[in-house]
């Protein structure tokens, strides 16, 4: 990637005029509250919660508000029974809790980790209340059995279950939408057993069972979108066993059939393939949905054709072990960007999930764009039901929504037009949080049109604010904001700055953010908001 070789201007009073870099004074700050529809956000796990985290999940409406609403599960959590598990939905715009149930069955297995795992996803409305449902898959439960229920989205009452039938069974290791397999207008949904290598596929009218796919060593569960062409969206299933990846199949919605698979080939980069995936949007711009798969070691991620199963990889250098797999329109630009979370090293460090800007051809995901640091990862039972992507404060910019399995919350990452954080020289990072005193810190926002001039702005209040829905940006209506820096995108589509910490400024949070008043065809627009620690 090519360096932009724009030079940061100063513009604003506390500010070195006529140098490269730009000064922070906090001193001379009036401090307004700056933000974007309220995130960065952060959900705290509840008294009694163990894992809460483990598992997240989005992309419906259940609270009325026309924003996406979370899914968070406890697989582990501590009732008056036992370890029962419990799941919570959550109200995506306000994260405020609209329901929550704890789990009635004793967890009494630890297979593969179970008692630490759960799967989890919004369905078309079971009740007819006229509100989606919430499906989970609780492996954990009755012995090595498993469950599946689905509860209403409005109260959180039990509507339908499944339980394993034997004690091999492991039934819910994962839980889907998937497309409307029986042309009832009503999509139906899918339950993994890998126990006995099935895929189960209910109605998503009333629950009843629609087929029984037979799919060796099956252990995810995705909608494909309509792959083959025929109206009908289809089914993609990632295959792995304990100790090794076992390929992707992807079948037909309406018939069931075996449409391709993509085998796991000899070779390092193919360990544990199948292990996660993502499905239903187009990579490789042929206009038919592709997929994004990962196994969970050696750094490896590919993409796996939609309409052939042909497969092209991807090393991310340093990784160790890659597990969390997505997809979204982060910055709203009508492209999708695939998104890939890896951990290198002992249990407890950071994840580091990337985000590659969208280009379409034979090598699709070649230009790395942004990338968020997440501590995700603190005791090594990596499931990848740990992250989502949805739009939770309607900004139409899908959001990140990261859990962890070390019960430390839920940290929400804002999307935008323009991908704010630090400056990794050919990237835009959102972690390395804490900013020392006395030091230059580079920060880097892209997304923007070569040429703009960008406007970095910073509060030391938080990121309280208004969202103009109509400006499609979140403004303190109070007072302007303070404006720290200014930048030229450069060719590459990143926007630079360097901000020196002289060793006075004042301990504490900072939050930041960028602004460009004219964004073409969009009018004023900000970034994502960052929130720095200034340290010692």
């Amino acid at each position: 990637m090519v360096r932009s070789q724009s030079g940061d201007r100063c513009v604003s009073s506390g500010l070195v005029r006529g140098s490269a870099v730009a000064v922070l004074v906090l001193g001379l700050l009036a401090a307004p509250a700056i933000g974007q529809g309220g995130l960065p956000a952060w959900i705290e796990p509840p008294e009694g919660s163990v894992r809460f985290g483990m598992c997240v999940a989005s992309g419906d409406d259940v609270t009325g508000d026309g924003i996406d609403d979370i899914i968070v599960a406890d697989p582990a959590y501590e009732s008056q029974i036992g370890r029962t598990g419990r799941w919570f939905v959550w109200n995506g715009a306000t994260r405020e809790l609209h329901w929550s149930v704890i789990g009635q069955d004793v967890l009494r297995s630890h297979w593969q980790g179970a008692d630490n795992h759960a799967a989890a996803a919004f369905i078309d409305d079971l009740d007819g209340d006229d509100v989606p449902d919430v499906l989970i898959g609780h492996v954990g439960a009755l012995g090595t059995r498993g469950l599946a229920q689905v509860y209403s989205g409005r109260t959180g009452e039990v509507l339908w279950r499944v339980e394993g039938e034997s004690t091999q069974d492991h039934l819910g290791i994962d839980v889907a939408r998937v497309g409307d397999l029986n042309g009832d207008e009503a999509r139906e949904f899918a339950v993994v057993t890998p126990g006995t290598w099935e895929v189960h596929l209910y109605s998503g009218a009333d629950g009843a069972l629609v087929r029984v796919d037979t799919v060796t060593a099956a252990r995810r569960v995705r909608n494909a979108g309509d792959v083959n062409g025929d109206g009908v969206a289809d089914m993609v299933v990632g295959c792995y066993v304990l100790g090794g990846g076992q390929g992707i199949r992807m079948y037909s919605g309406l018939t069931g059939e075996l449409l391709w698979y993509a085998a796991r080939q000899i070779g390092y980069i193919w360990e544990d393939f199948g292990y996660n995936l993502a499905a239903g949007h187009d990579l490789g711009g042929d206009g038919i949905p592709d997929i994004f798969a990962t196994g969970t070691k050696r750094g490896w991620v590919h993409i796996v054709s939609g309409a052939t199963g042909a497969v092209s990889s991807m090393d991310l250098g340093s990784a160790t072990q890659v597990s969390w797999i997505g997809m979204g329109d982060l910055n709203s630009d009508g492209r999708v960007e695939p998104i890939a979370g890896y951990f290198s090293g002992s249990n407890g460090l950071p994840v580091r999930l990337k985000v590659f800007d969208h280009l379409p051809g034979p090598d699709p995901i070649e230009r790395l764009v942004y990338t968020v640091d997440w501590t995700a990862v603190a005791n090594g039972s990596i499931w990848g039901t740990e992250m989502a992507v949805a739009d939770v404060n309607g900004d139409g910019c899908d959001d990140l929504i990261l859990g962890s399995d070390n019960n430390t919350g839920v940290h929400i990452v804002g999307g935008s037009p323009m991908l704010f954080g630090h400056d990794y020289d050919t990237y835009a990072g959102f972690g390395k949080r804490e900013v020392q005193r006395g030091t230059l810190a580079r920060f880097a926002a892209f997304g923007n049109a070569p040429g703009r001039p960008v406007r970095l702005v910073a509060s030391t209040r938080g990121n309280g604010c208004t969202f103009i829905r109509q400006l499609g940006i979140c403004i303190d209506l109070d007072r302007p904001f303070q404006q720290i820096g200014q930048s030229m995108v450069g060719e590459d589509g990143f926007a630079r700055f360097s901000i020196a910490v002289p060793p006075g400024t004042p301990l504490g949070p900072v939050w930041l953010q960028c602004l460009d008043v004219n964004f073409p065809g969009r009018g004023p627009t900000t970034s994502n908001v960052m929130k720095i620690q200034i340290v010692e």
